[in-house]
């Protein structure tokens, strides 16, 4: 089986991507007496030694790995004896739904042979690791992966072999006969770019051909000028009508920067973009403030750690969610009074005091987090997916940036010196500063703002 993989979710949280499988690991694997789930960490951290895969690919091939083998452990028993190979074909075939979240899982032509294409990978895993015997019948299964046919001598970087993949691709679905007038721009385009590979080559013309396709459907166009603006390649990759996950979505987003930057090189500068002021972002009222607070307070909903945690670390301390992501209980310290800051370990350290009426939820969220990190994702975009559970009518979902516009706003009324704000909030600039001071200033009379600035 082959298939394109990409990355969606990060590695297994705290272990790096070298990390190898002990002997200790290993003899603790054997002892579970078969349990699927119970051999879950030695498999992810088997295949964490695959070489010759790009990050993204690894961290895709983990997080299918990990959707298969919980799947098996619910169909199963959590028992290696009770799996059967009907089990990864309705896997690999999408018949199954999440039981958290009730959503099944991509349908589409390319979901299916990523899946597929995660099987063996994670069939060989178990076997080395010893939770699967070799003479199993699901250990065939580690067998039916086959390698990309090419002439003796030839290898996969060769320019020559490149040339030839661009030239002989085309969609294999029902988009070839829509795609055919797109094909040679599409070839066009890959080509200029220049993949490093014959693999990489027919990913690009998969992903530049339904970007052209979009495009021609949404915008009426194909011009490379639309196509390729940094809006649209951003509106394309996030389309929810796709089903893809998050991992194939970033690689689409990578792969569009980089035909963008070669072949419209006016709209992706390589040096520094001069950006001007963005519009600023309402702060949430003092209502709204609630709202979110007793949404995350909600009884009888899952994830209630990571929901107390995110409301605390983002209207509580304006944190950005790729700040609140990797943070756990370690990470709070102890200040004056009872209240509670955020240790940030990132360019330079600083410690964030989190705001009075967030300091609760933070300590509950401390207090029912079982793990060194209050996210158990892998995925670094749990932040913002979660947010969106945390819809509040008339509100929609907690947006993140204005959460933070809350918290810069809620010290500015407050009193707290620019420069302490400065520091404790990361780099702020006076556009954005100014912006905020809109949202704070309260009507006063010219007498009333002279008399408050004799304190100068």
């Amino acid at each position: 089986m082959t298939g394109i993989a990409a990355g969606g979710a990060q590695g297994d949280k705290g272990r790096p991507e070298t990390a190898a499988v002990s002997a200790d690991e290993a003899s603790r694997g054997r002892e579970a007496s078969g349990s699927i789930r119970g051999s879950i960490p030695l498999i992810l951290a088997e295949l964490r030694k695959i070489d010759g895969l790009s990050p993204a690919t690894r961290s895709n091939l983990l997080w299918l790995a990990k959707s298969l083998l919980e799947y098996l452990a619910r169909v199963a028993g959590d028992r290696w004896d009770n799996v059967a190979l009907q089990m990864f074909v309705a896997w690999c075939d999408g018949d199954w739904a999440d039981p958290d979240t009730g959503r099944r899982p991509g349908q589409s032509r390319l979901s299916k042979k990523q899946r597929r294409w995660a099987v063996p990978r994670a069939v060989q895993a178990a076997i080395a690791t010893g939770s699967l015997p070799s003479d199993s019948a699901i250990a065939e299964l580690a067998n039916t992966s086959r390698q990309r046919r090419r002439p003796e001598g030839v290898t996969g970087d060769d320019p020559e072999h490149i040339a030839l993949a661009i030239e002989l691709w085309c969609p294999r679905d029902e988009r070839s006969i829509s795609a055919t007038h797109l094909l040679a721009t599409a070839r066009e385009w890959v080509t200029r770019t220049g993949p490093p590979s014959g693999s990489s080559a027919t990913a690009w013309l998969r992903i530049v051909t339904d970007a052209l396709l979009w495009s021609e459907g949404e915008l009426g166009t194909a011009d490379p000028d639309y196509v390729l603006h940094p809006r649209n390649v951003e509106a394309f990759t996030m389309d929810p009508a796709r089903g893809w996950s998050d991992g194939w979505r970033a690689q689409v987003r990578s792969v569009l920067r980089r035909v963008g930057r070669e072949v419209s090189p006016q709209l992706w500068p390589d040096g520094p973009v001069s950006v001007g002021a963005r519009d600023a972002v309402v702060p949430y009222s003092a209502v709204d403030e609630f709202s979110f607070r007793e949404s995350a307070l909600m009884a009888g909903r899952k994830r209630r750690c990571e929901r107390l945690w995110l409301v605390a670390a983002t209207l509580g301390a304006g944190l950005r969610g790729t700040e609140a992501y990797g943070l756990g209980p370690g990470d709070l310290v102890s200040l004056d009074a009872g209240r509670l800051g955020i240790e940030i370990q990132r360019d330079r350290q600083r410690i964030v005091p989190i705001r009075e009426r967030y300091t609760a939820l933070a300590i509950e969220a401390r207090d029912l987090c079982g793990g060194d990190r209050f996210f158990e994702s892998d995925n670094p975009a749990a932040p913002s997916r979660l947010a969106t559970r945390l819809a509040v009518d008339g509100l929609g979902r907690l947006k993140l940036h204005r959460a933070r516009a809350t918290f810069v706003c809620a010290h500015i009324n407050a009193g707290t010196p620019l420069d302490v704000l400065h520091e404790i909030a990361g780099p702020i600039t006076g556009s954005y500063l100014q912006q905020m001071l809109a949202h704070c200033a309260e009507p006063a009379d010219p007498v009333g703002t002279a008399i408050r600035g004799l304190t100068a």
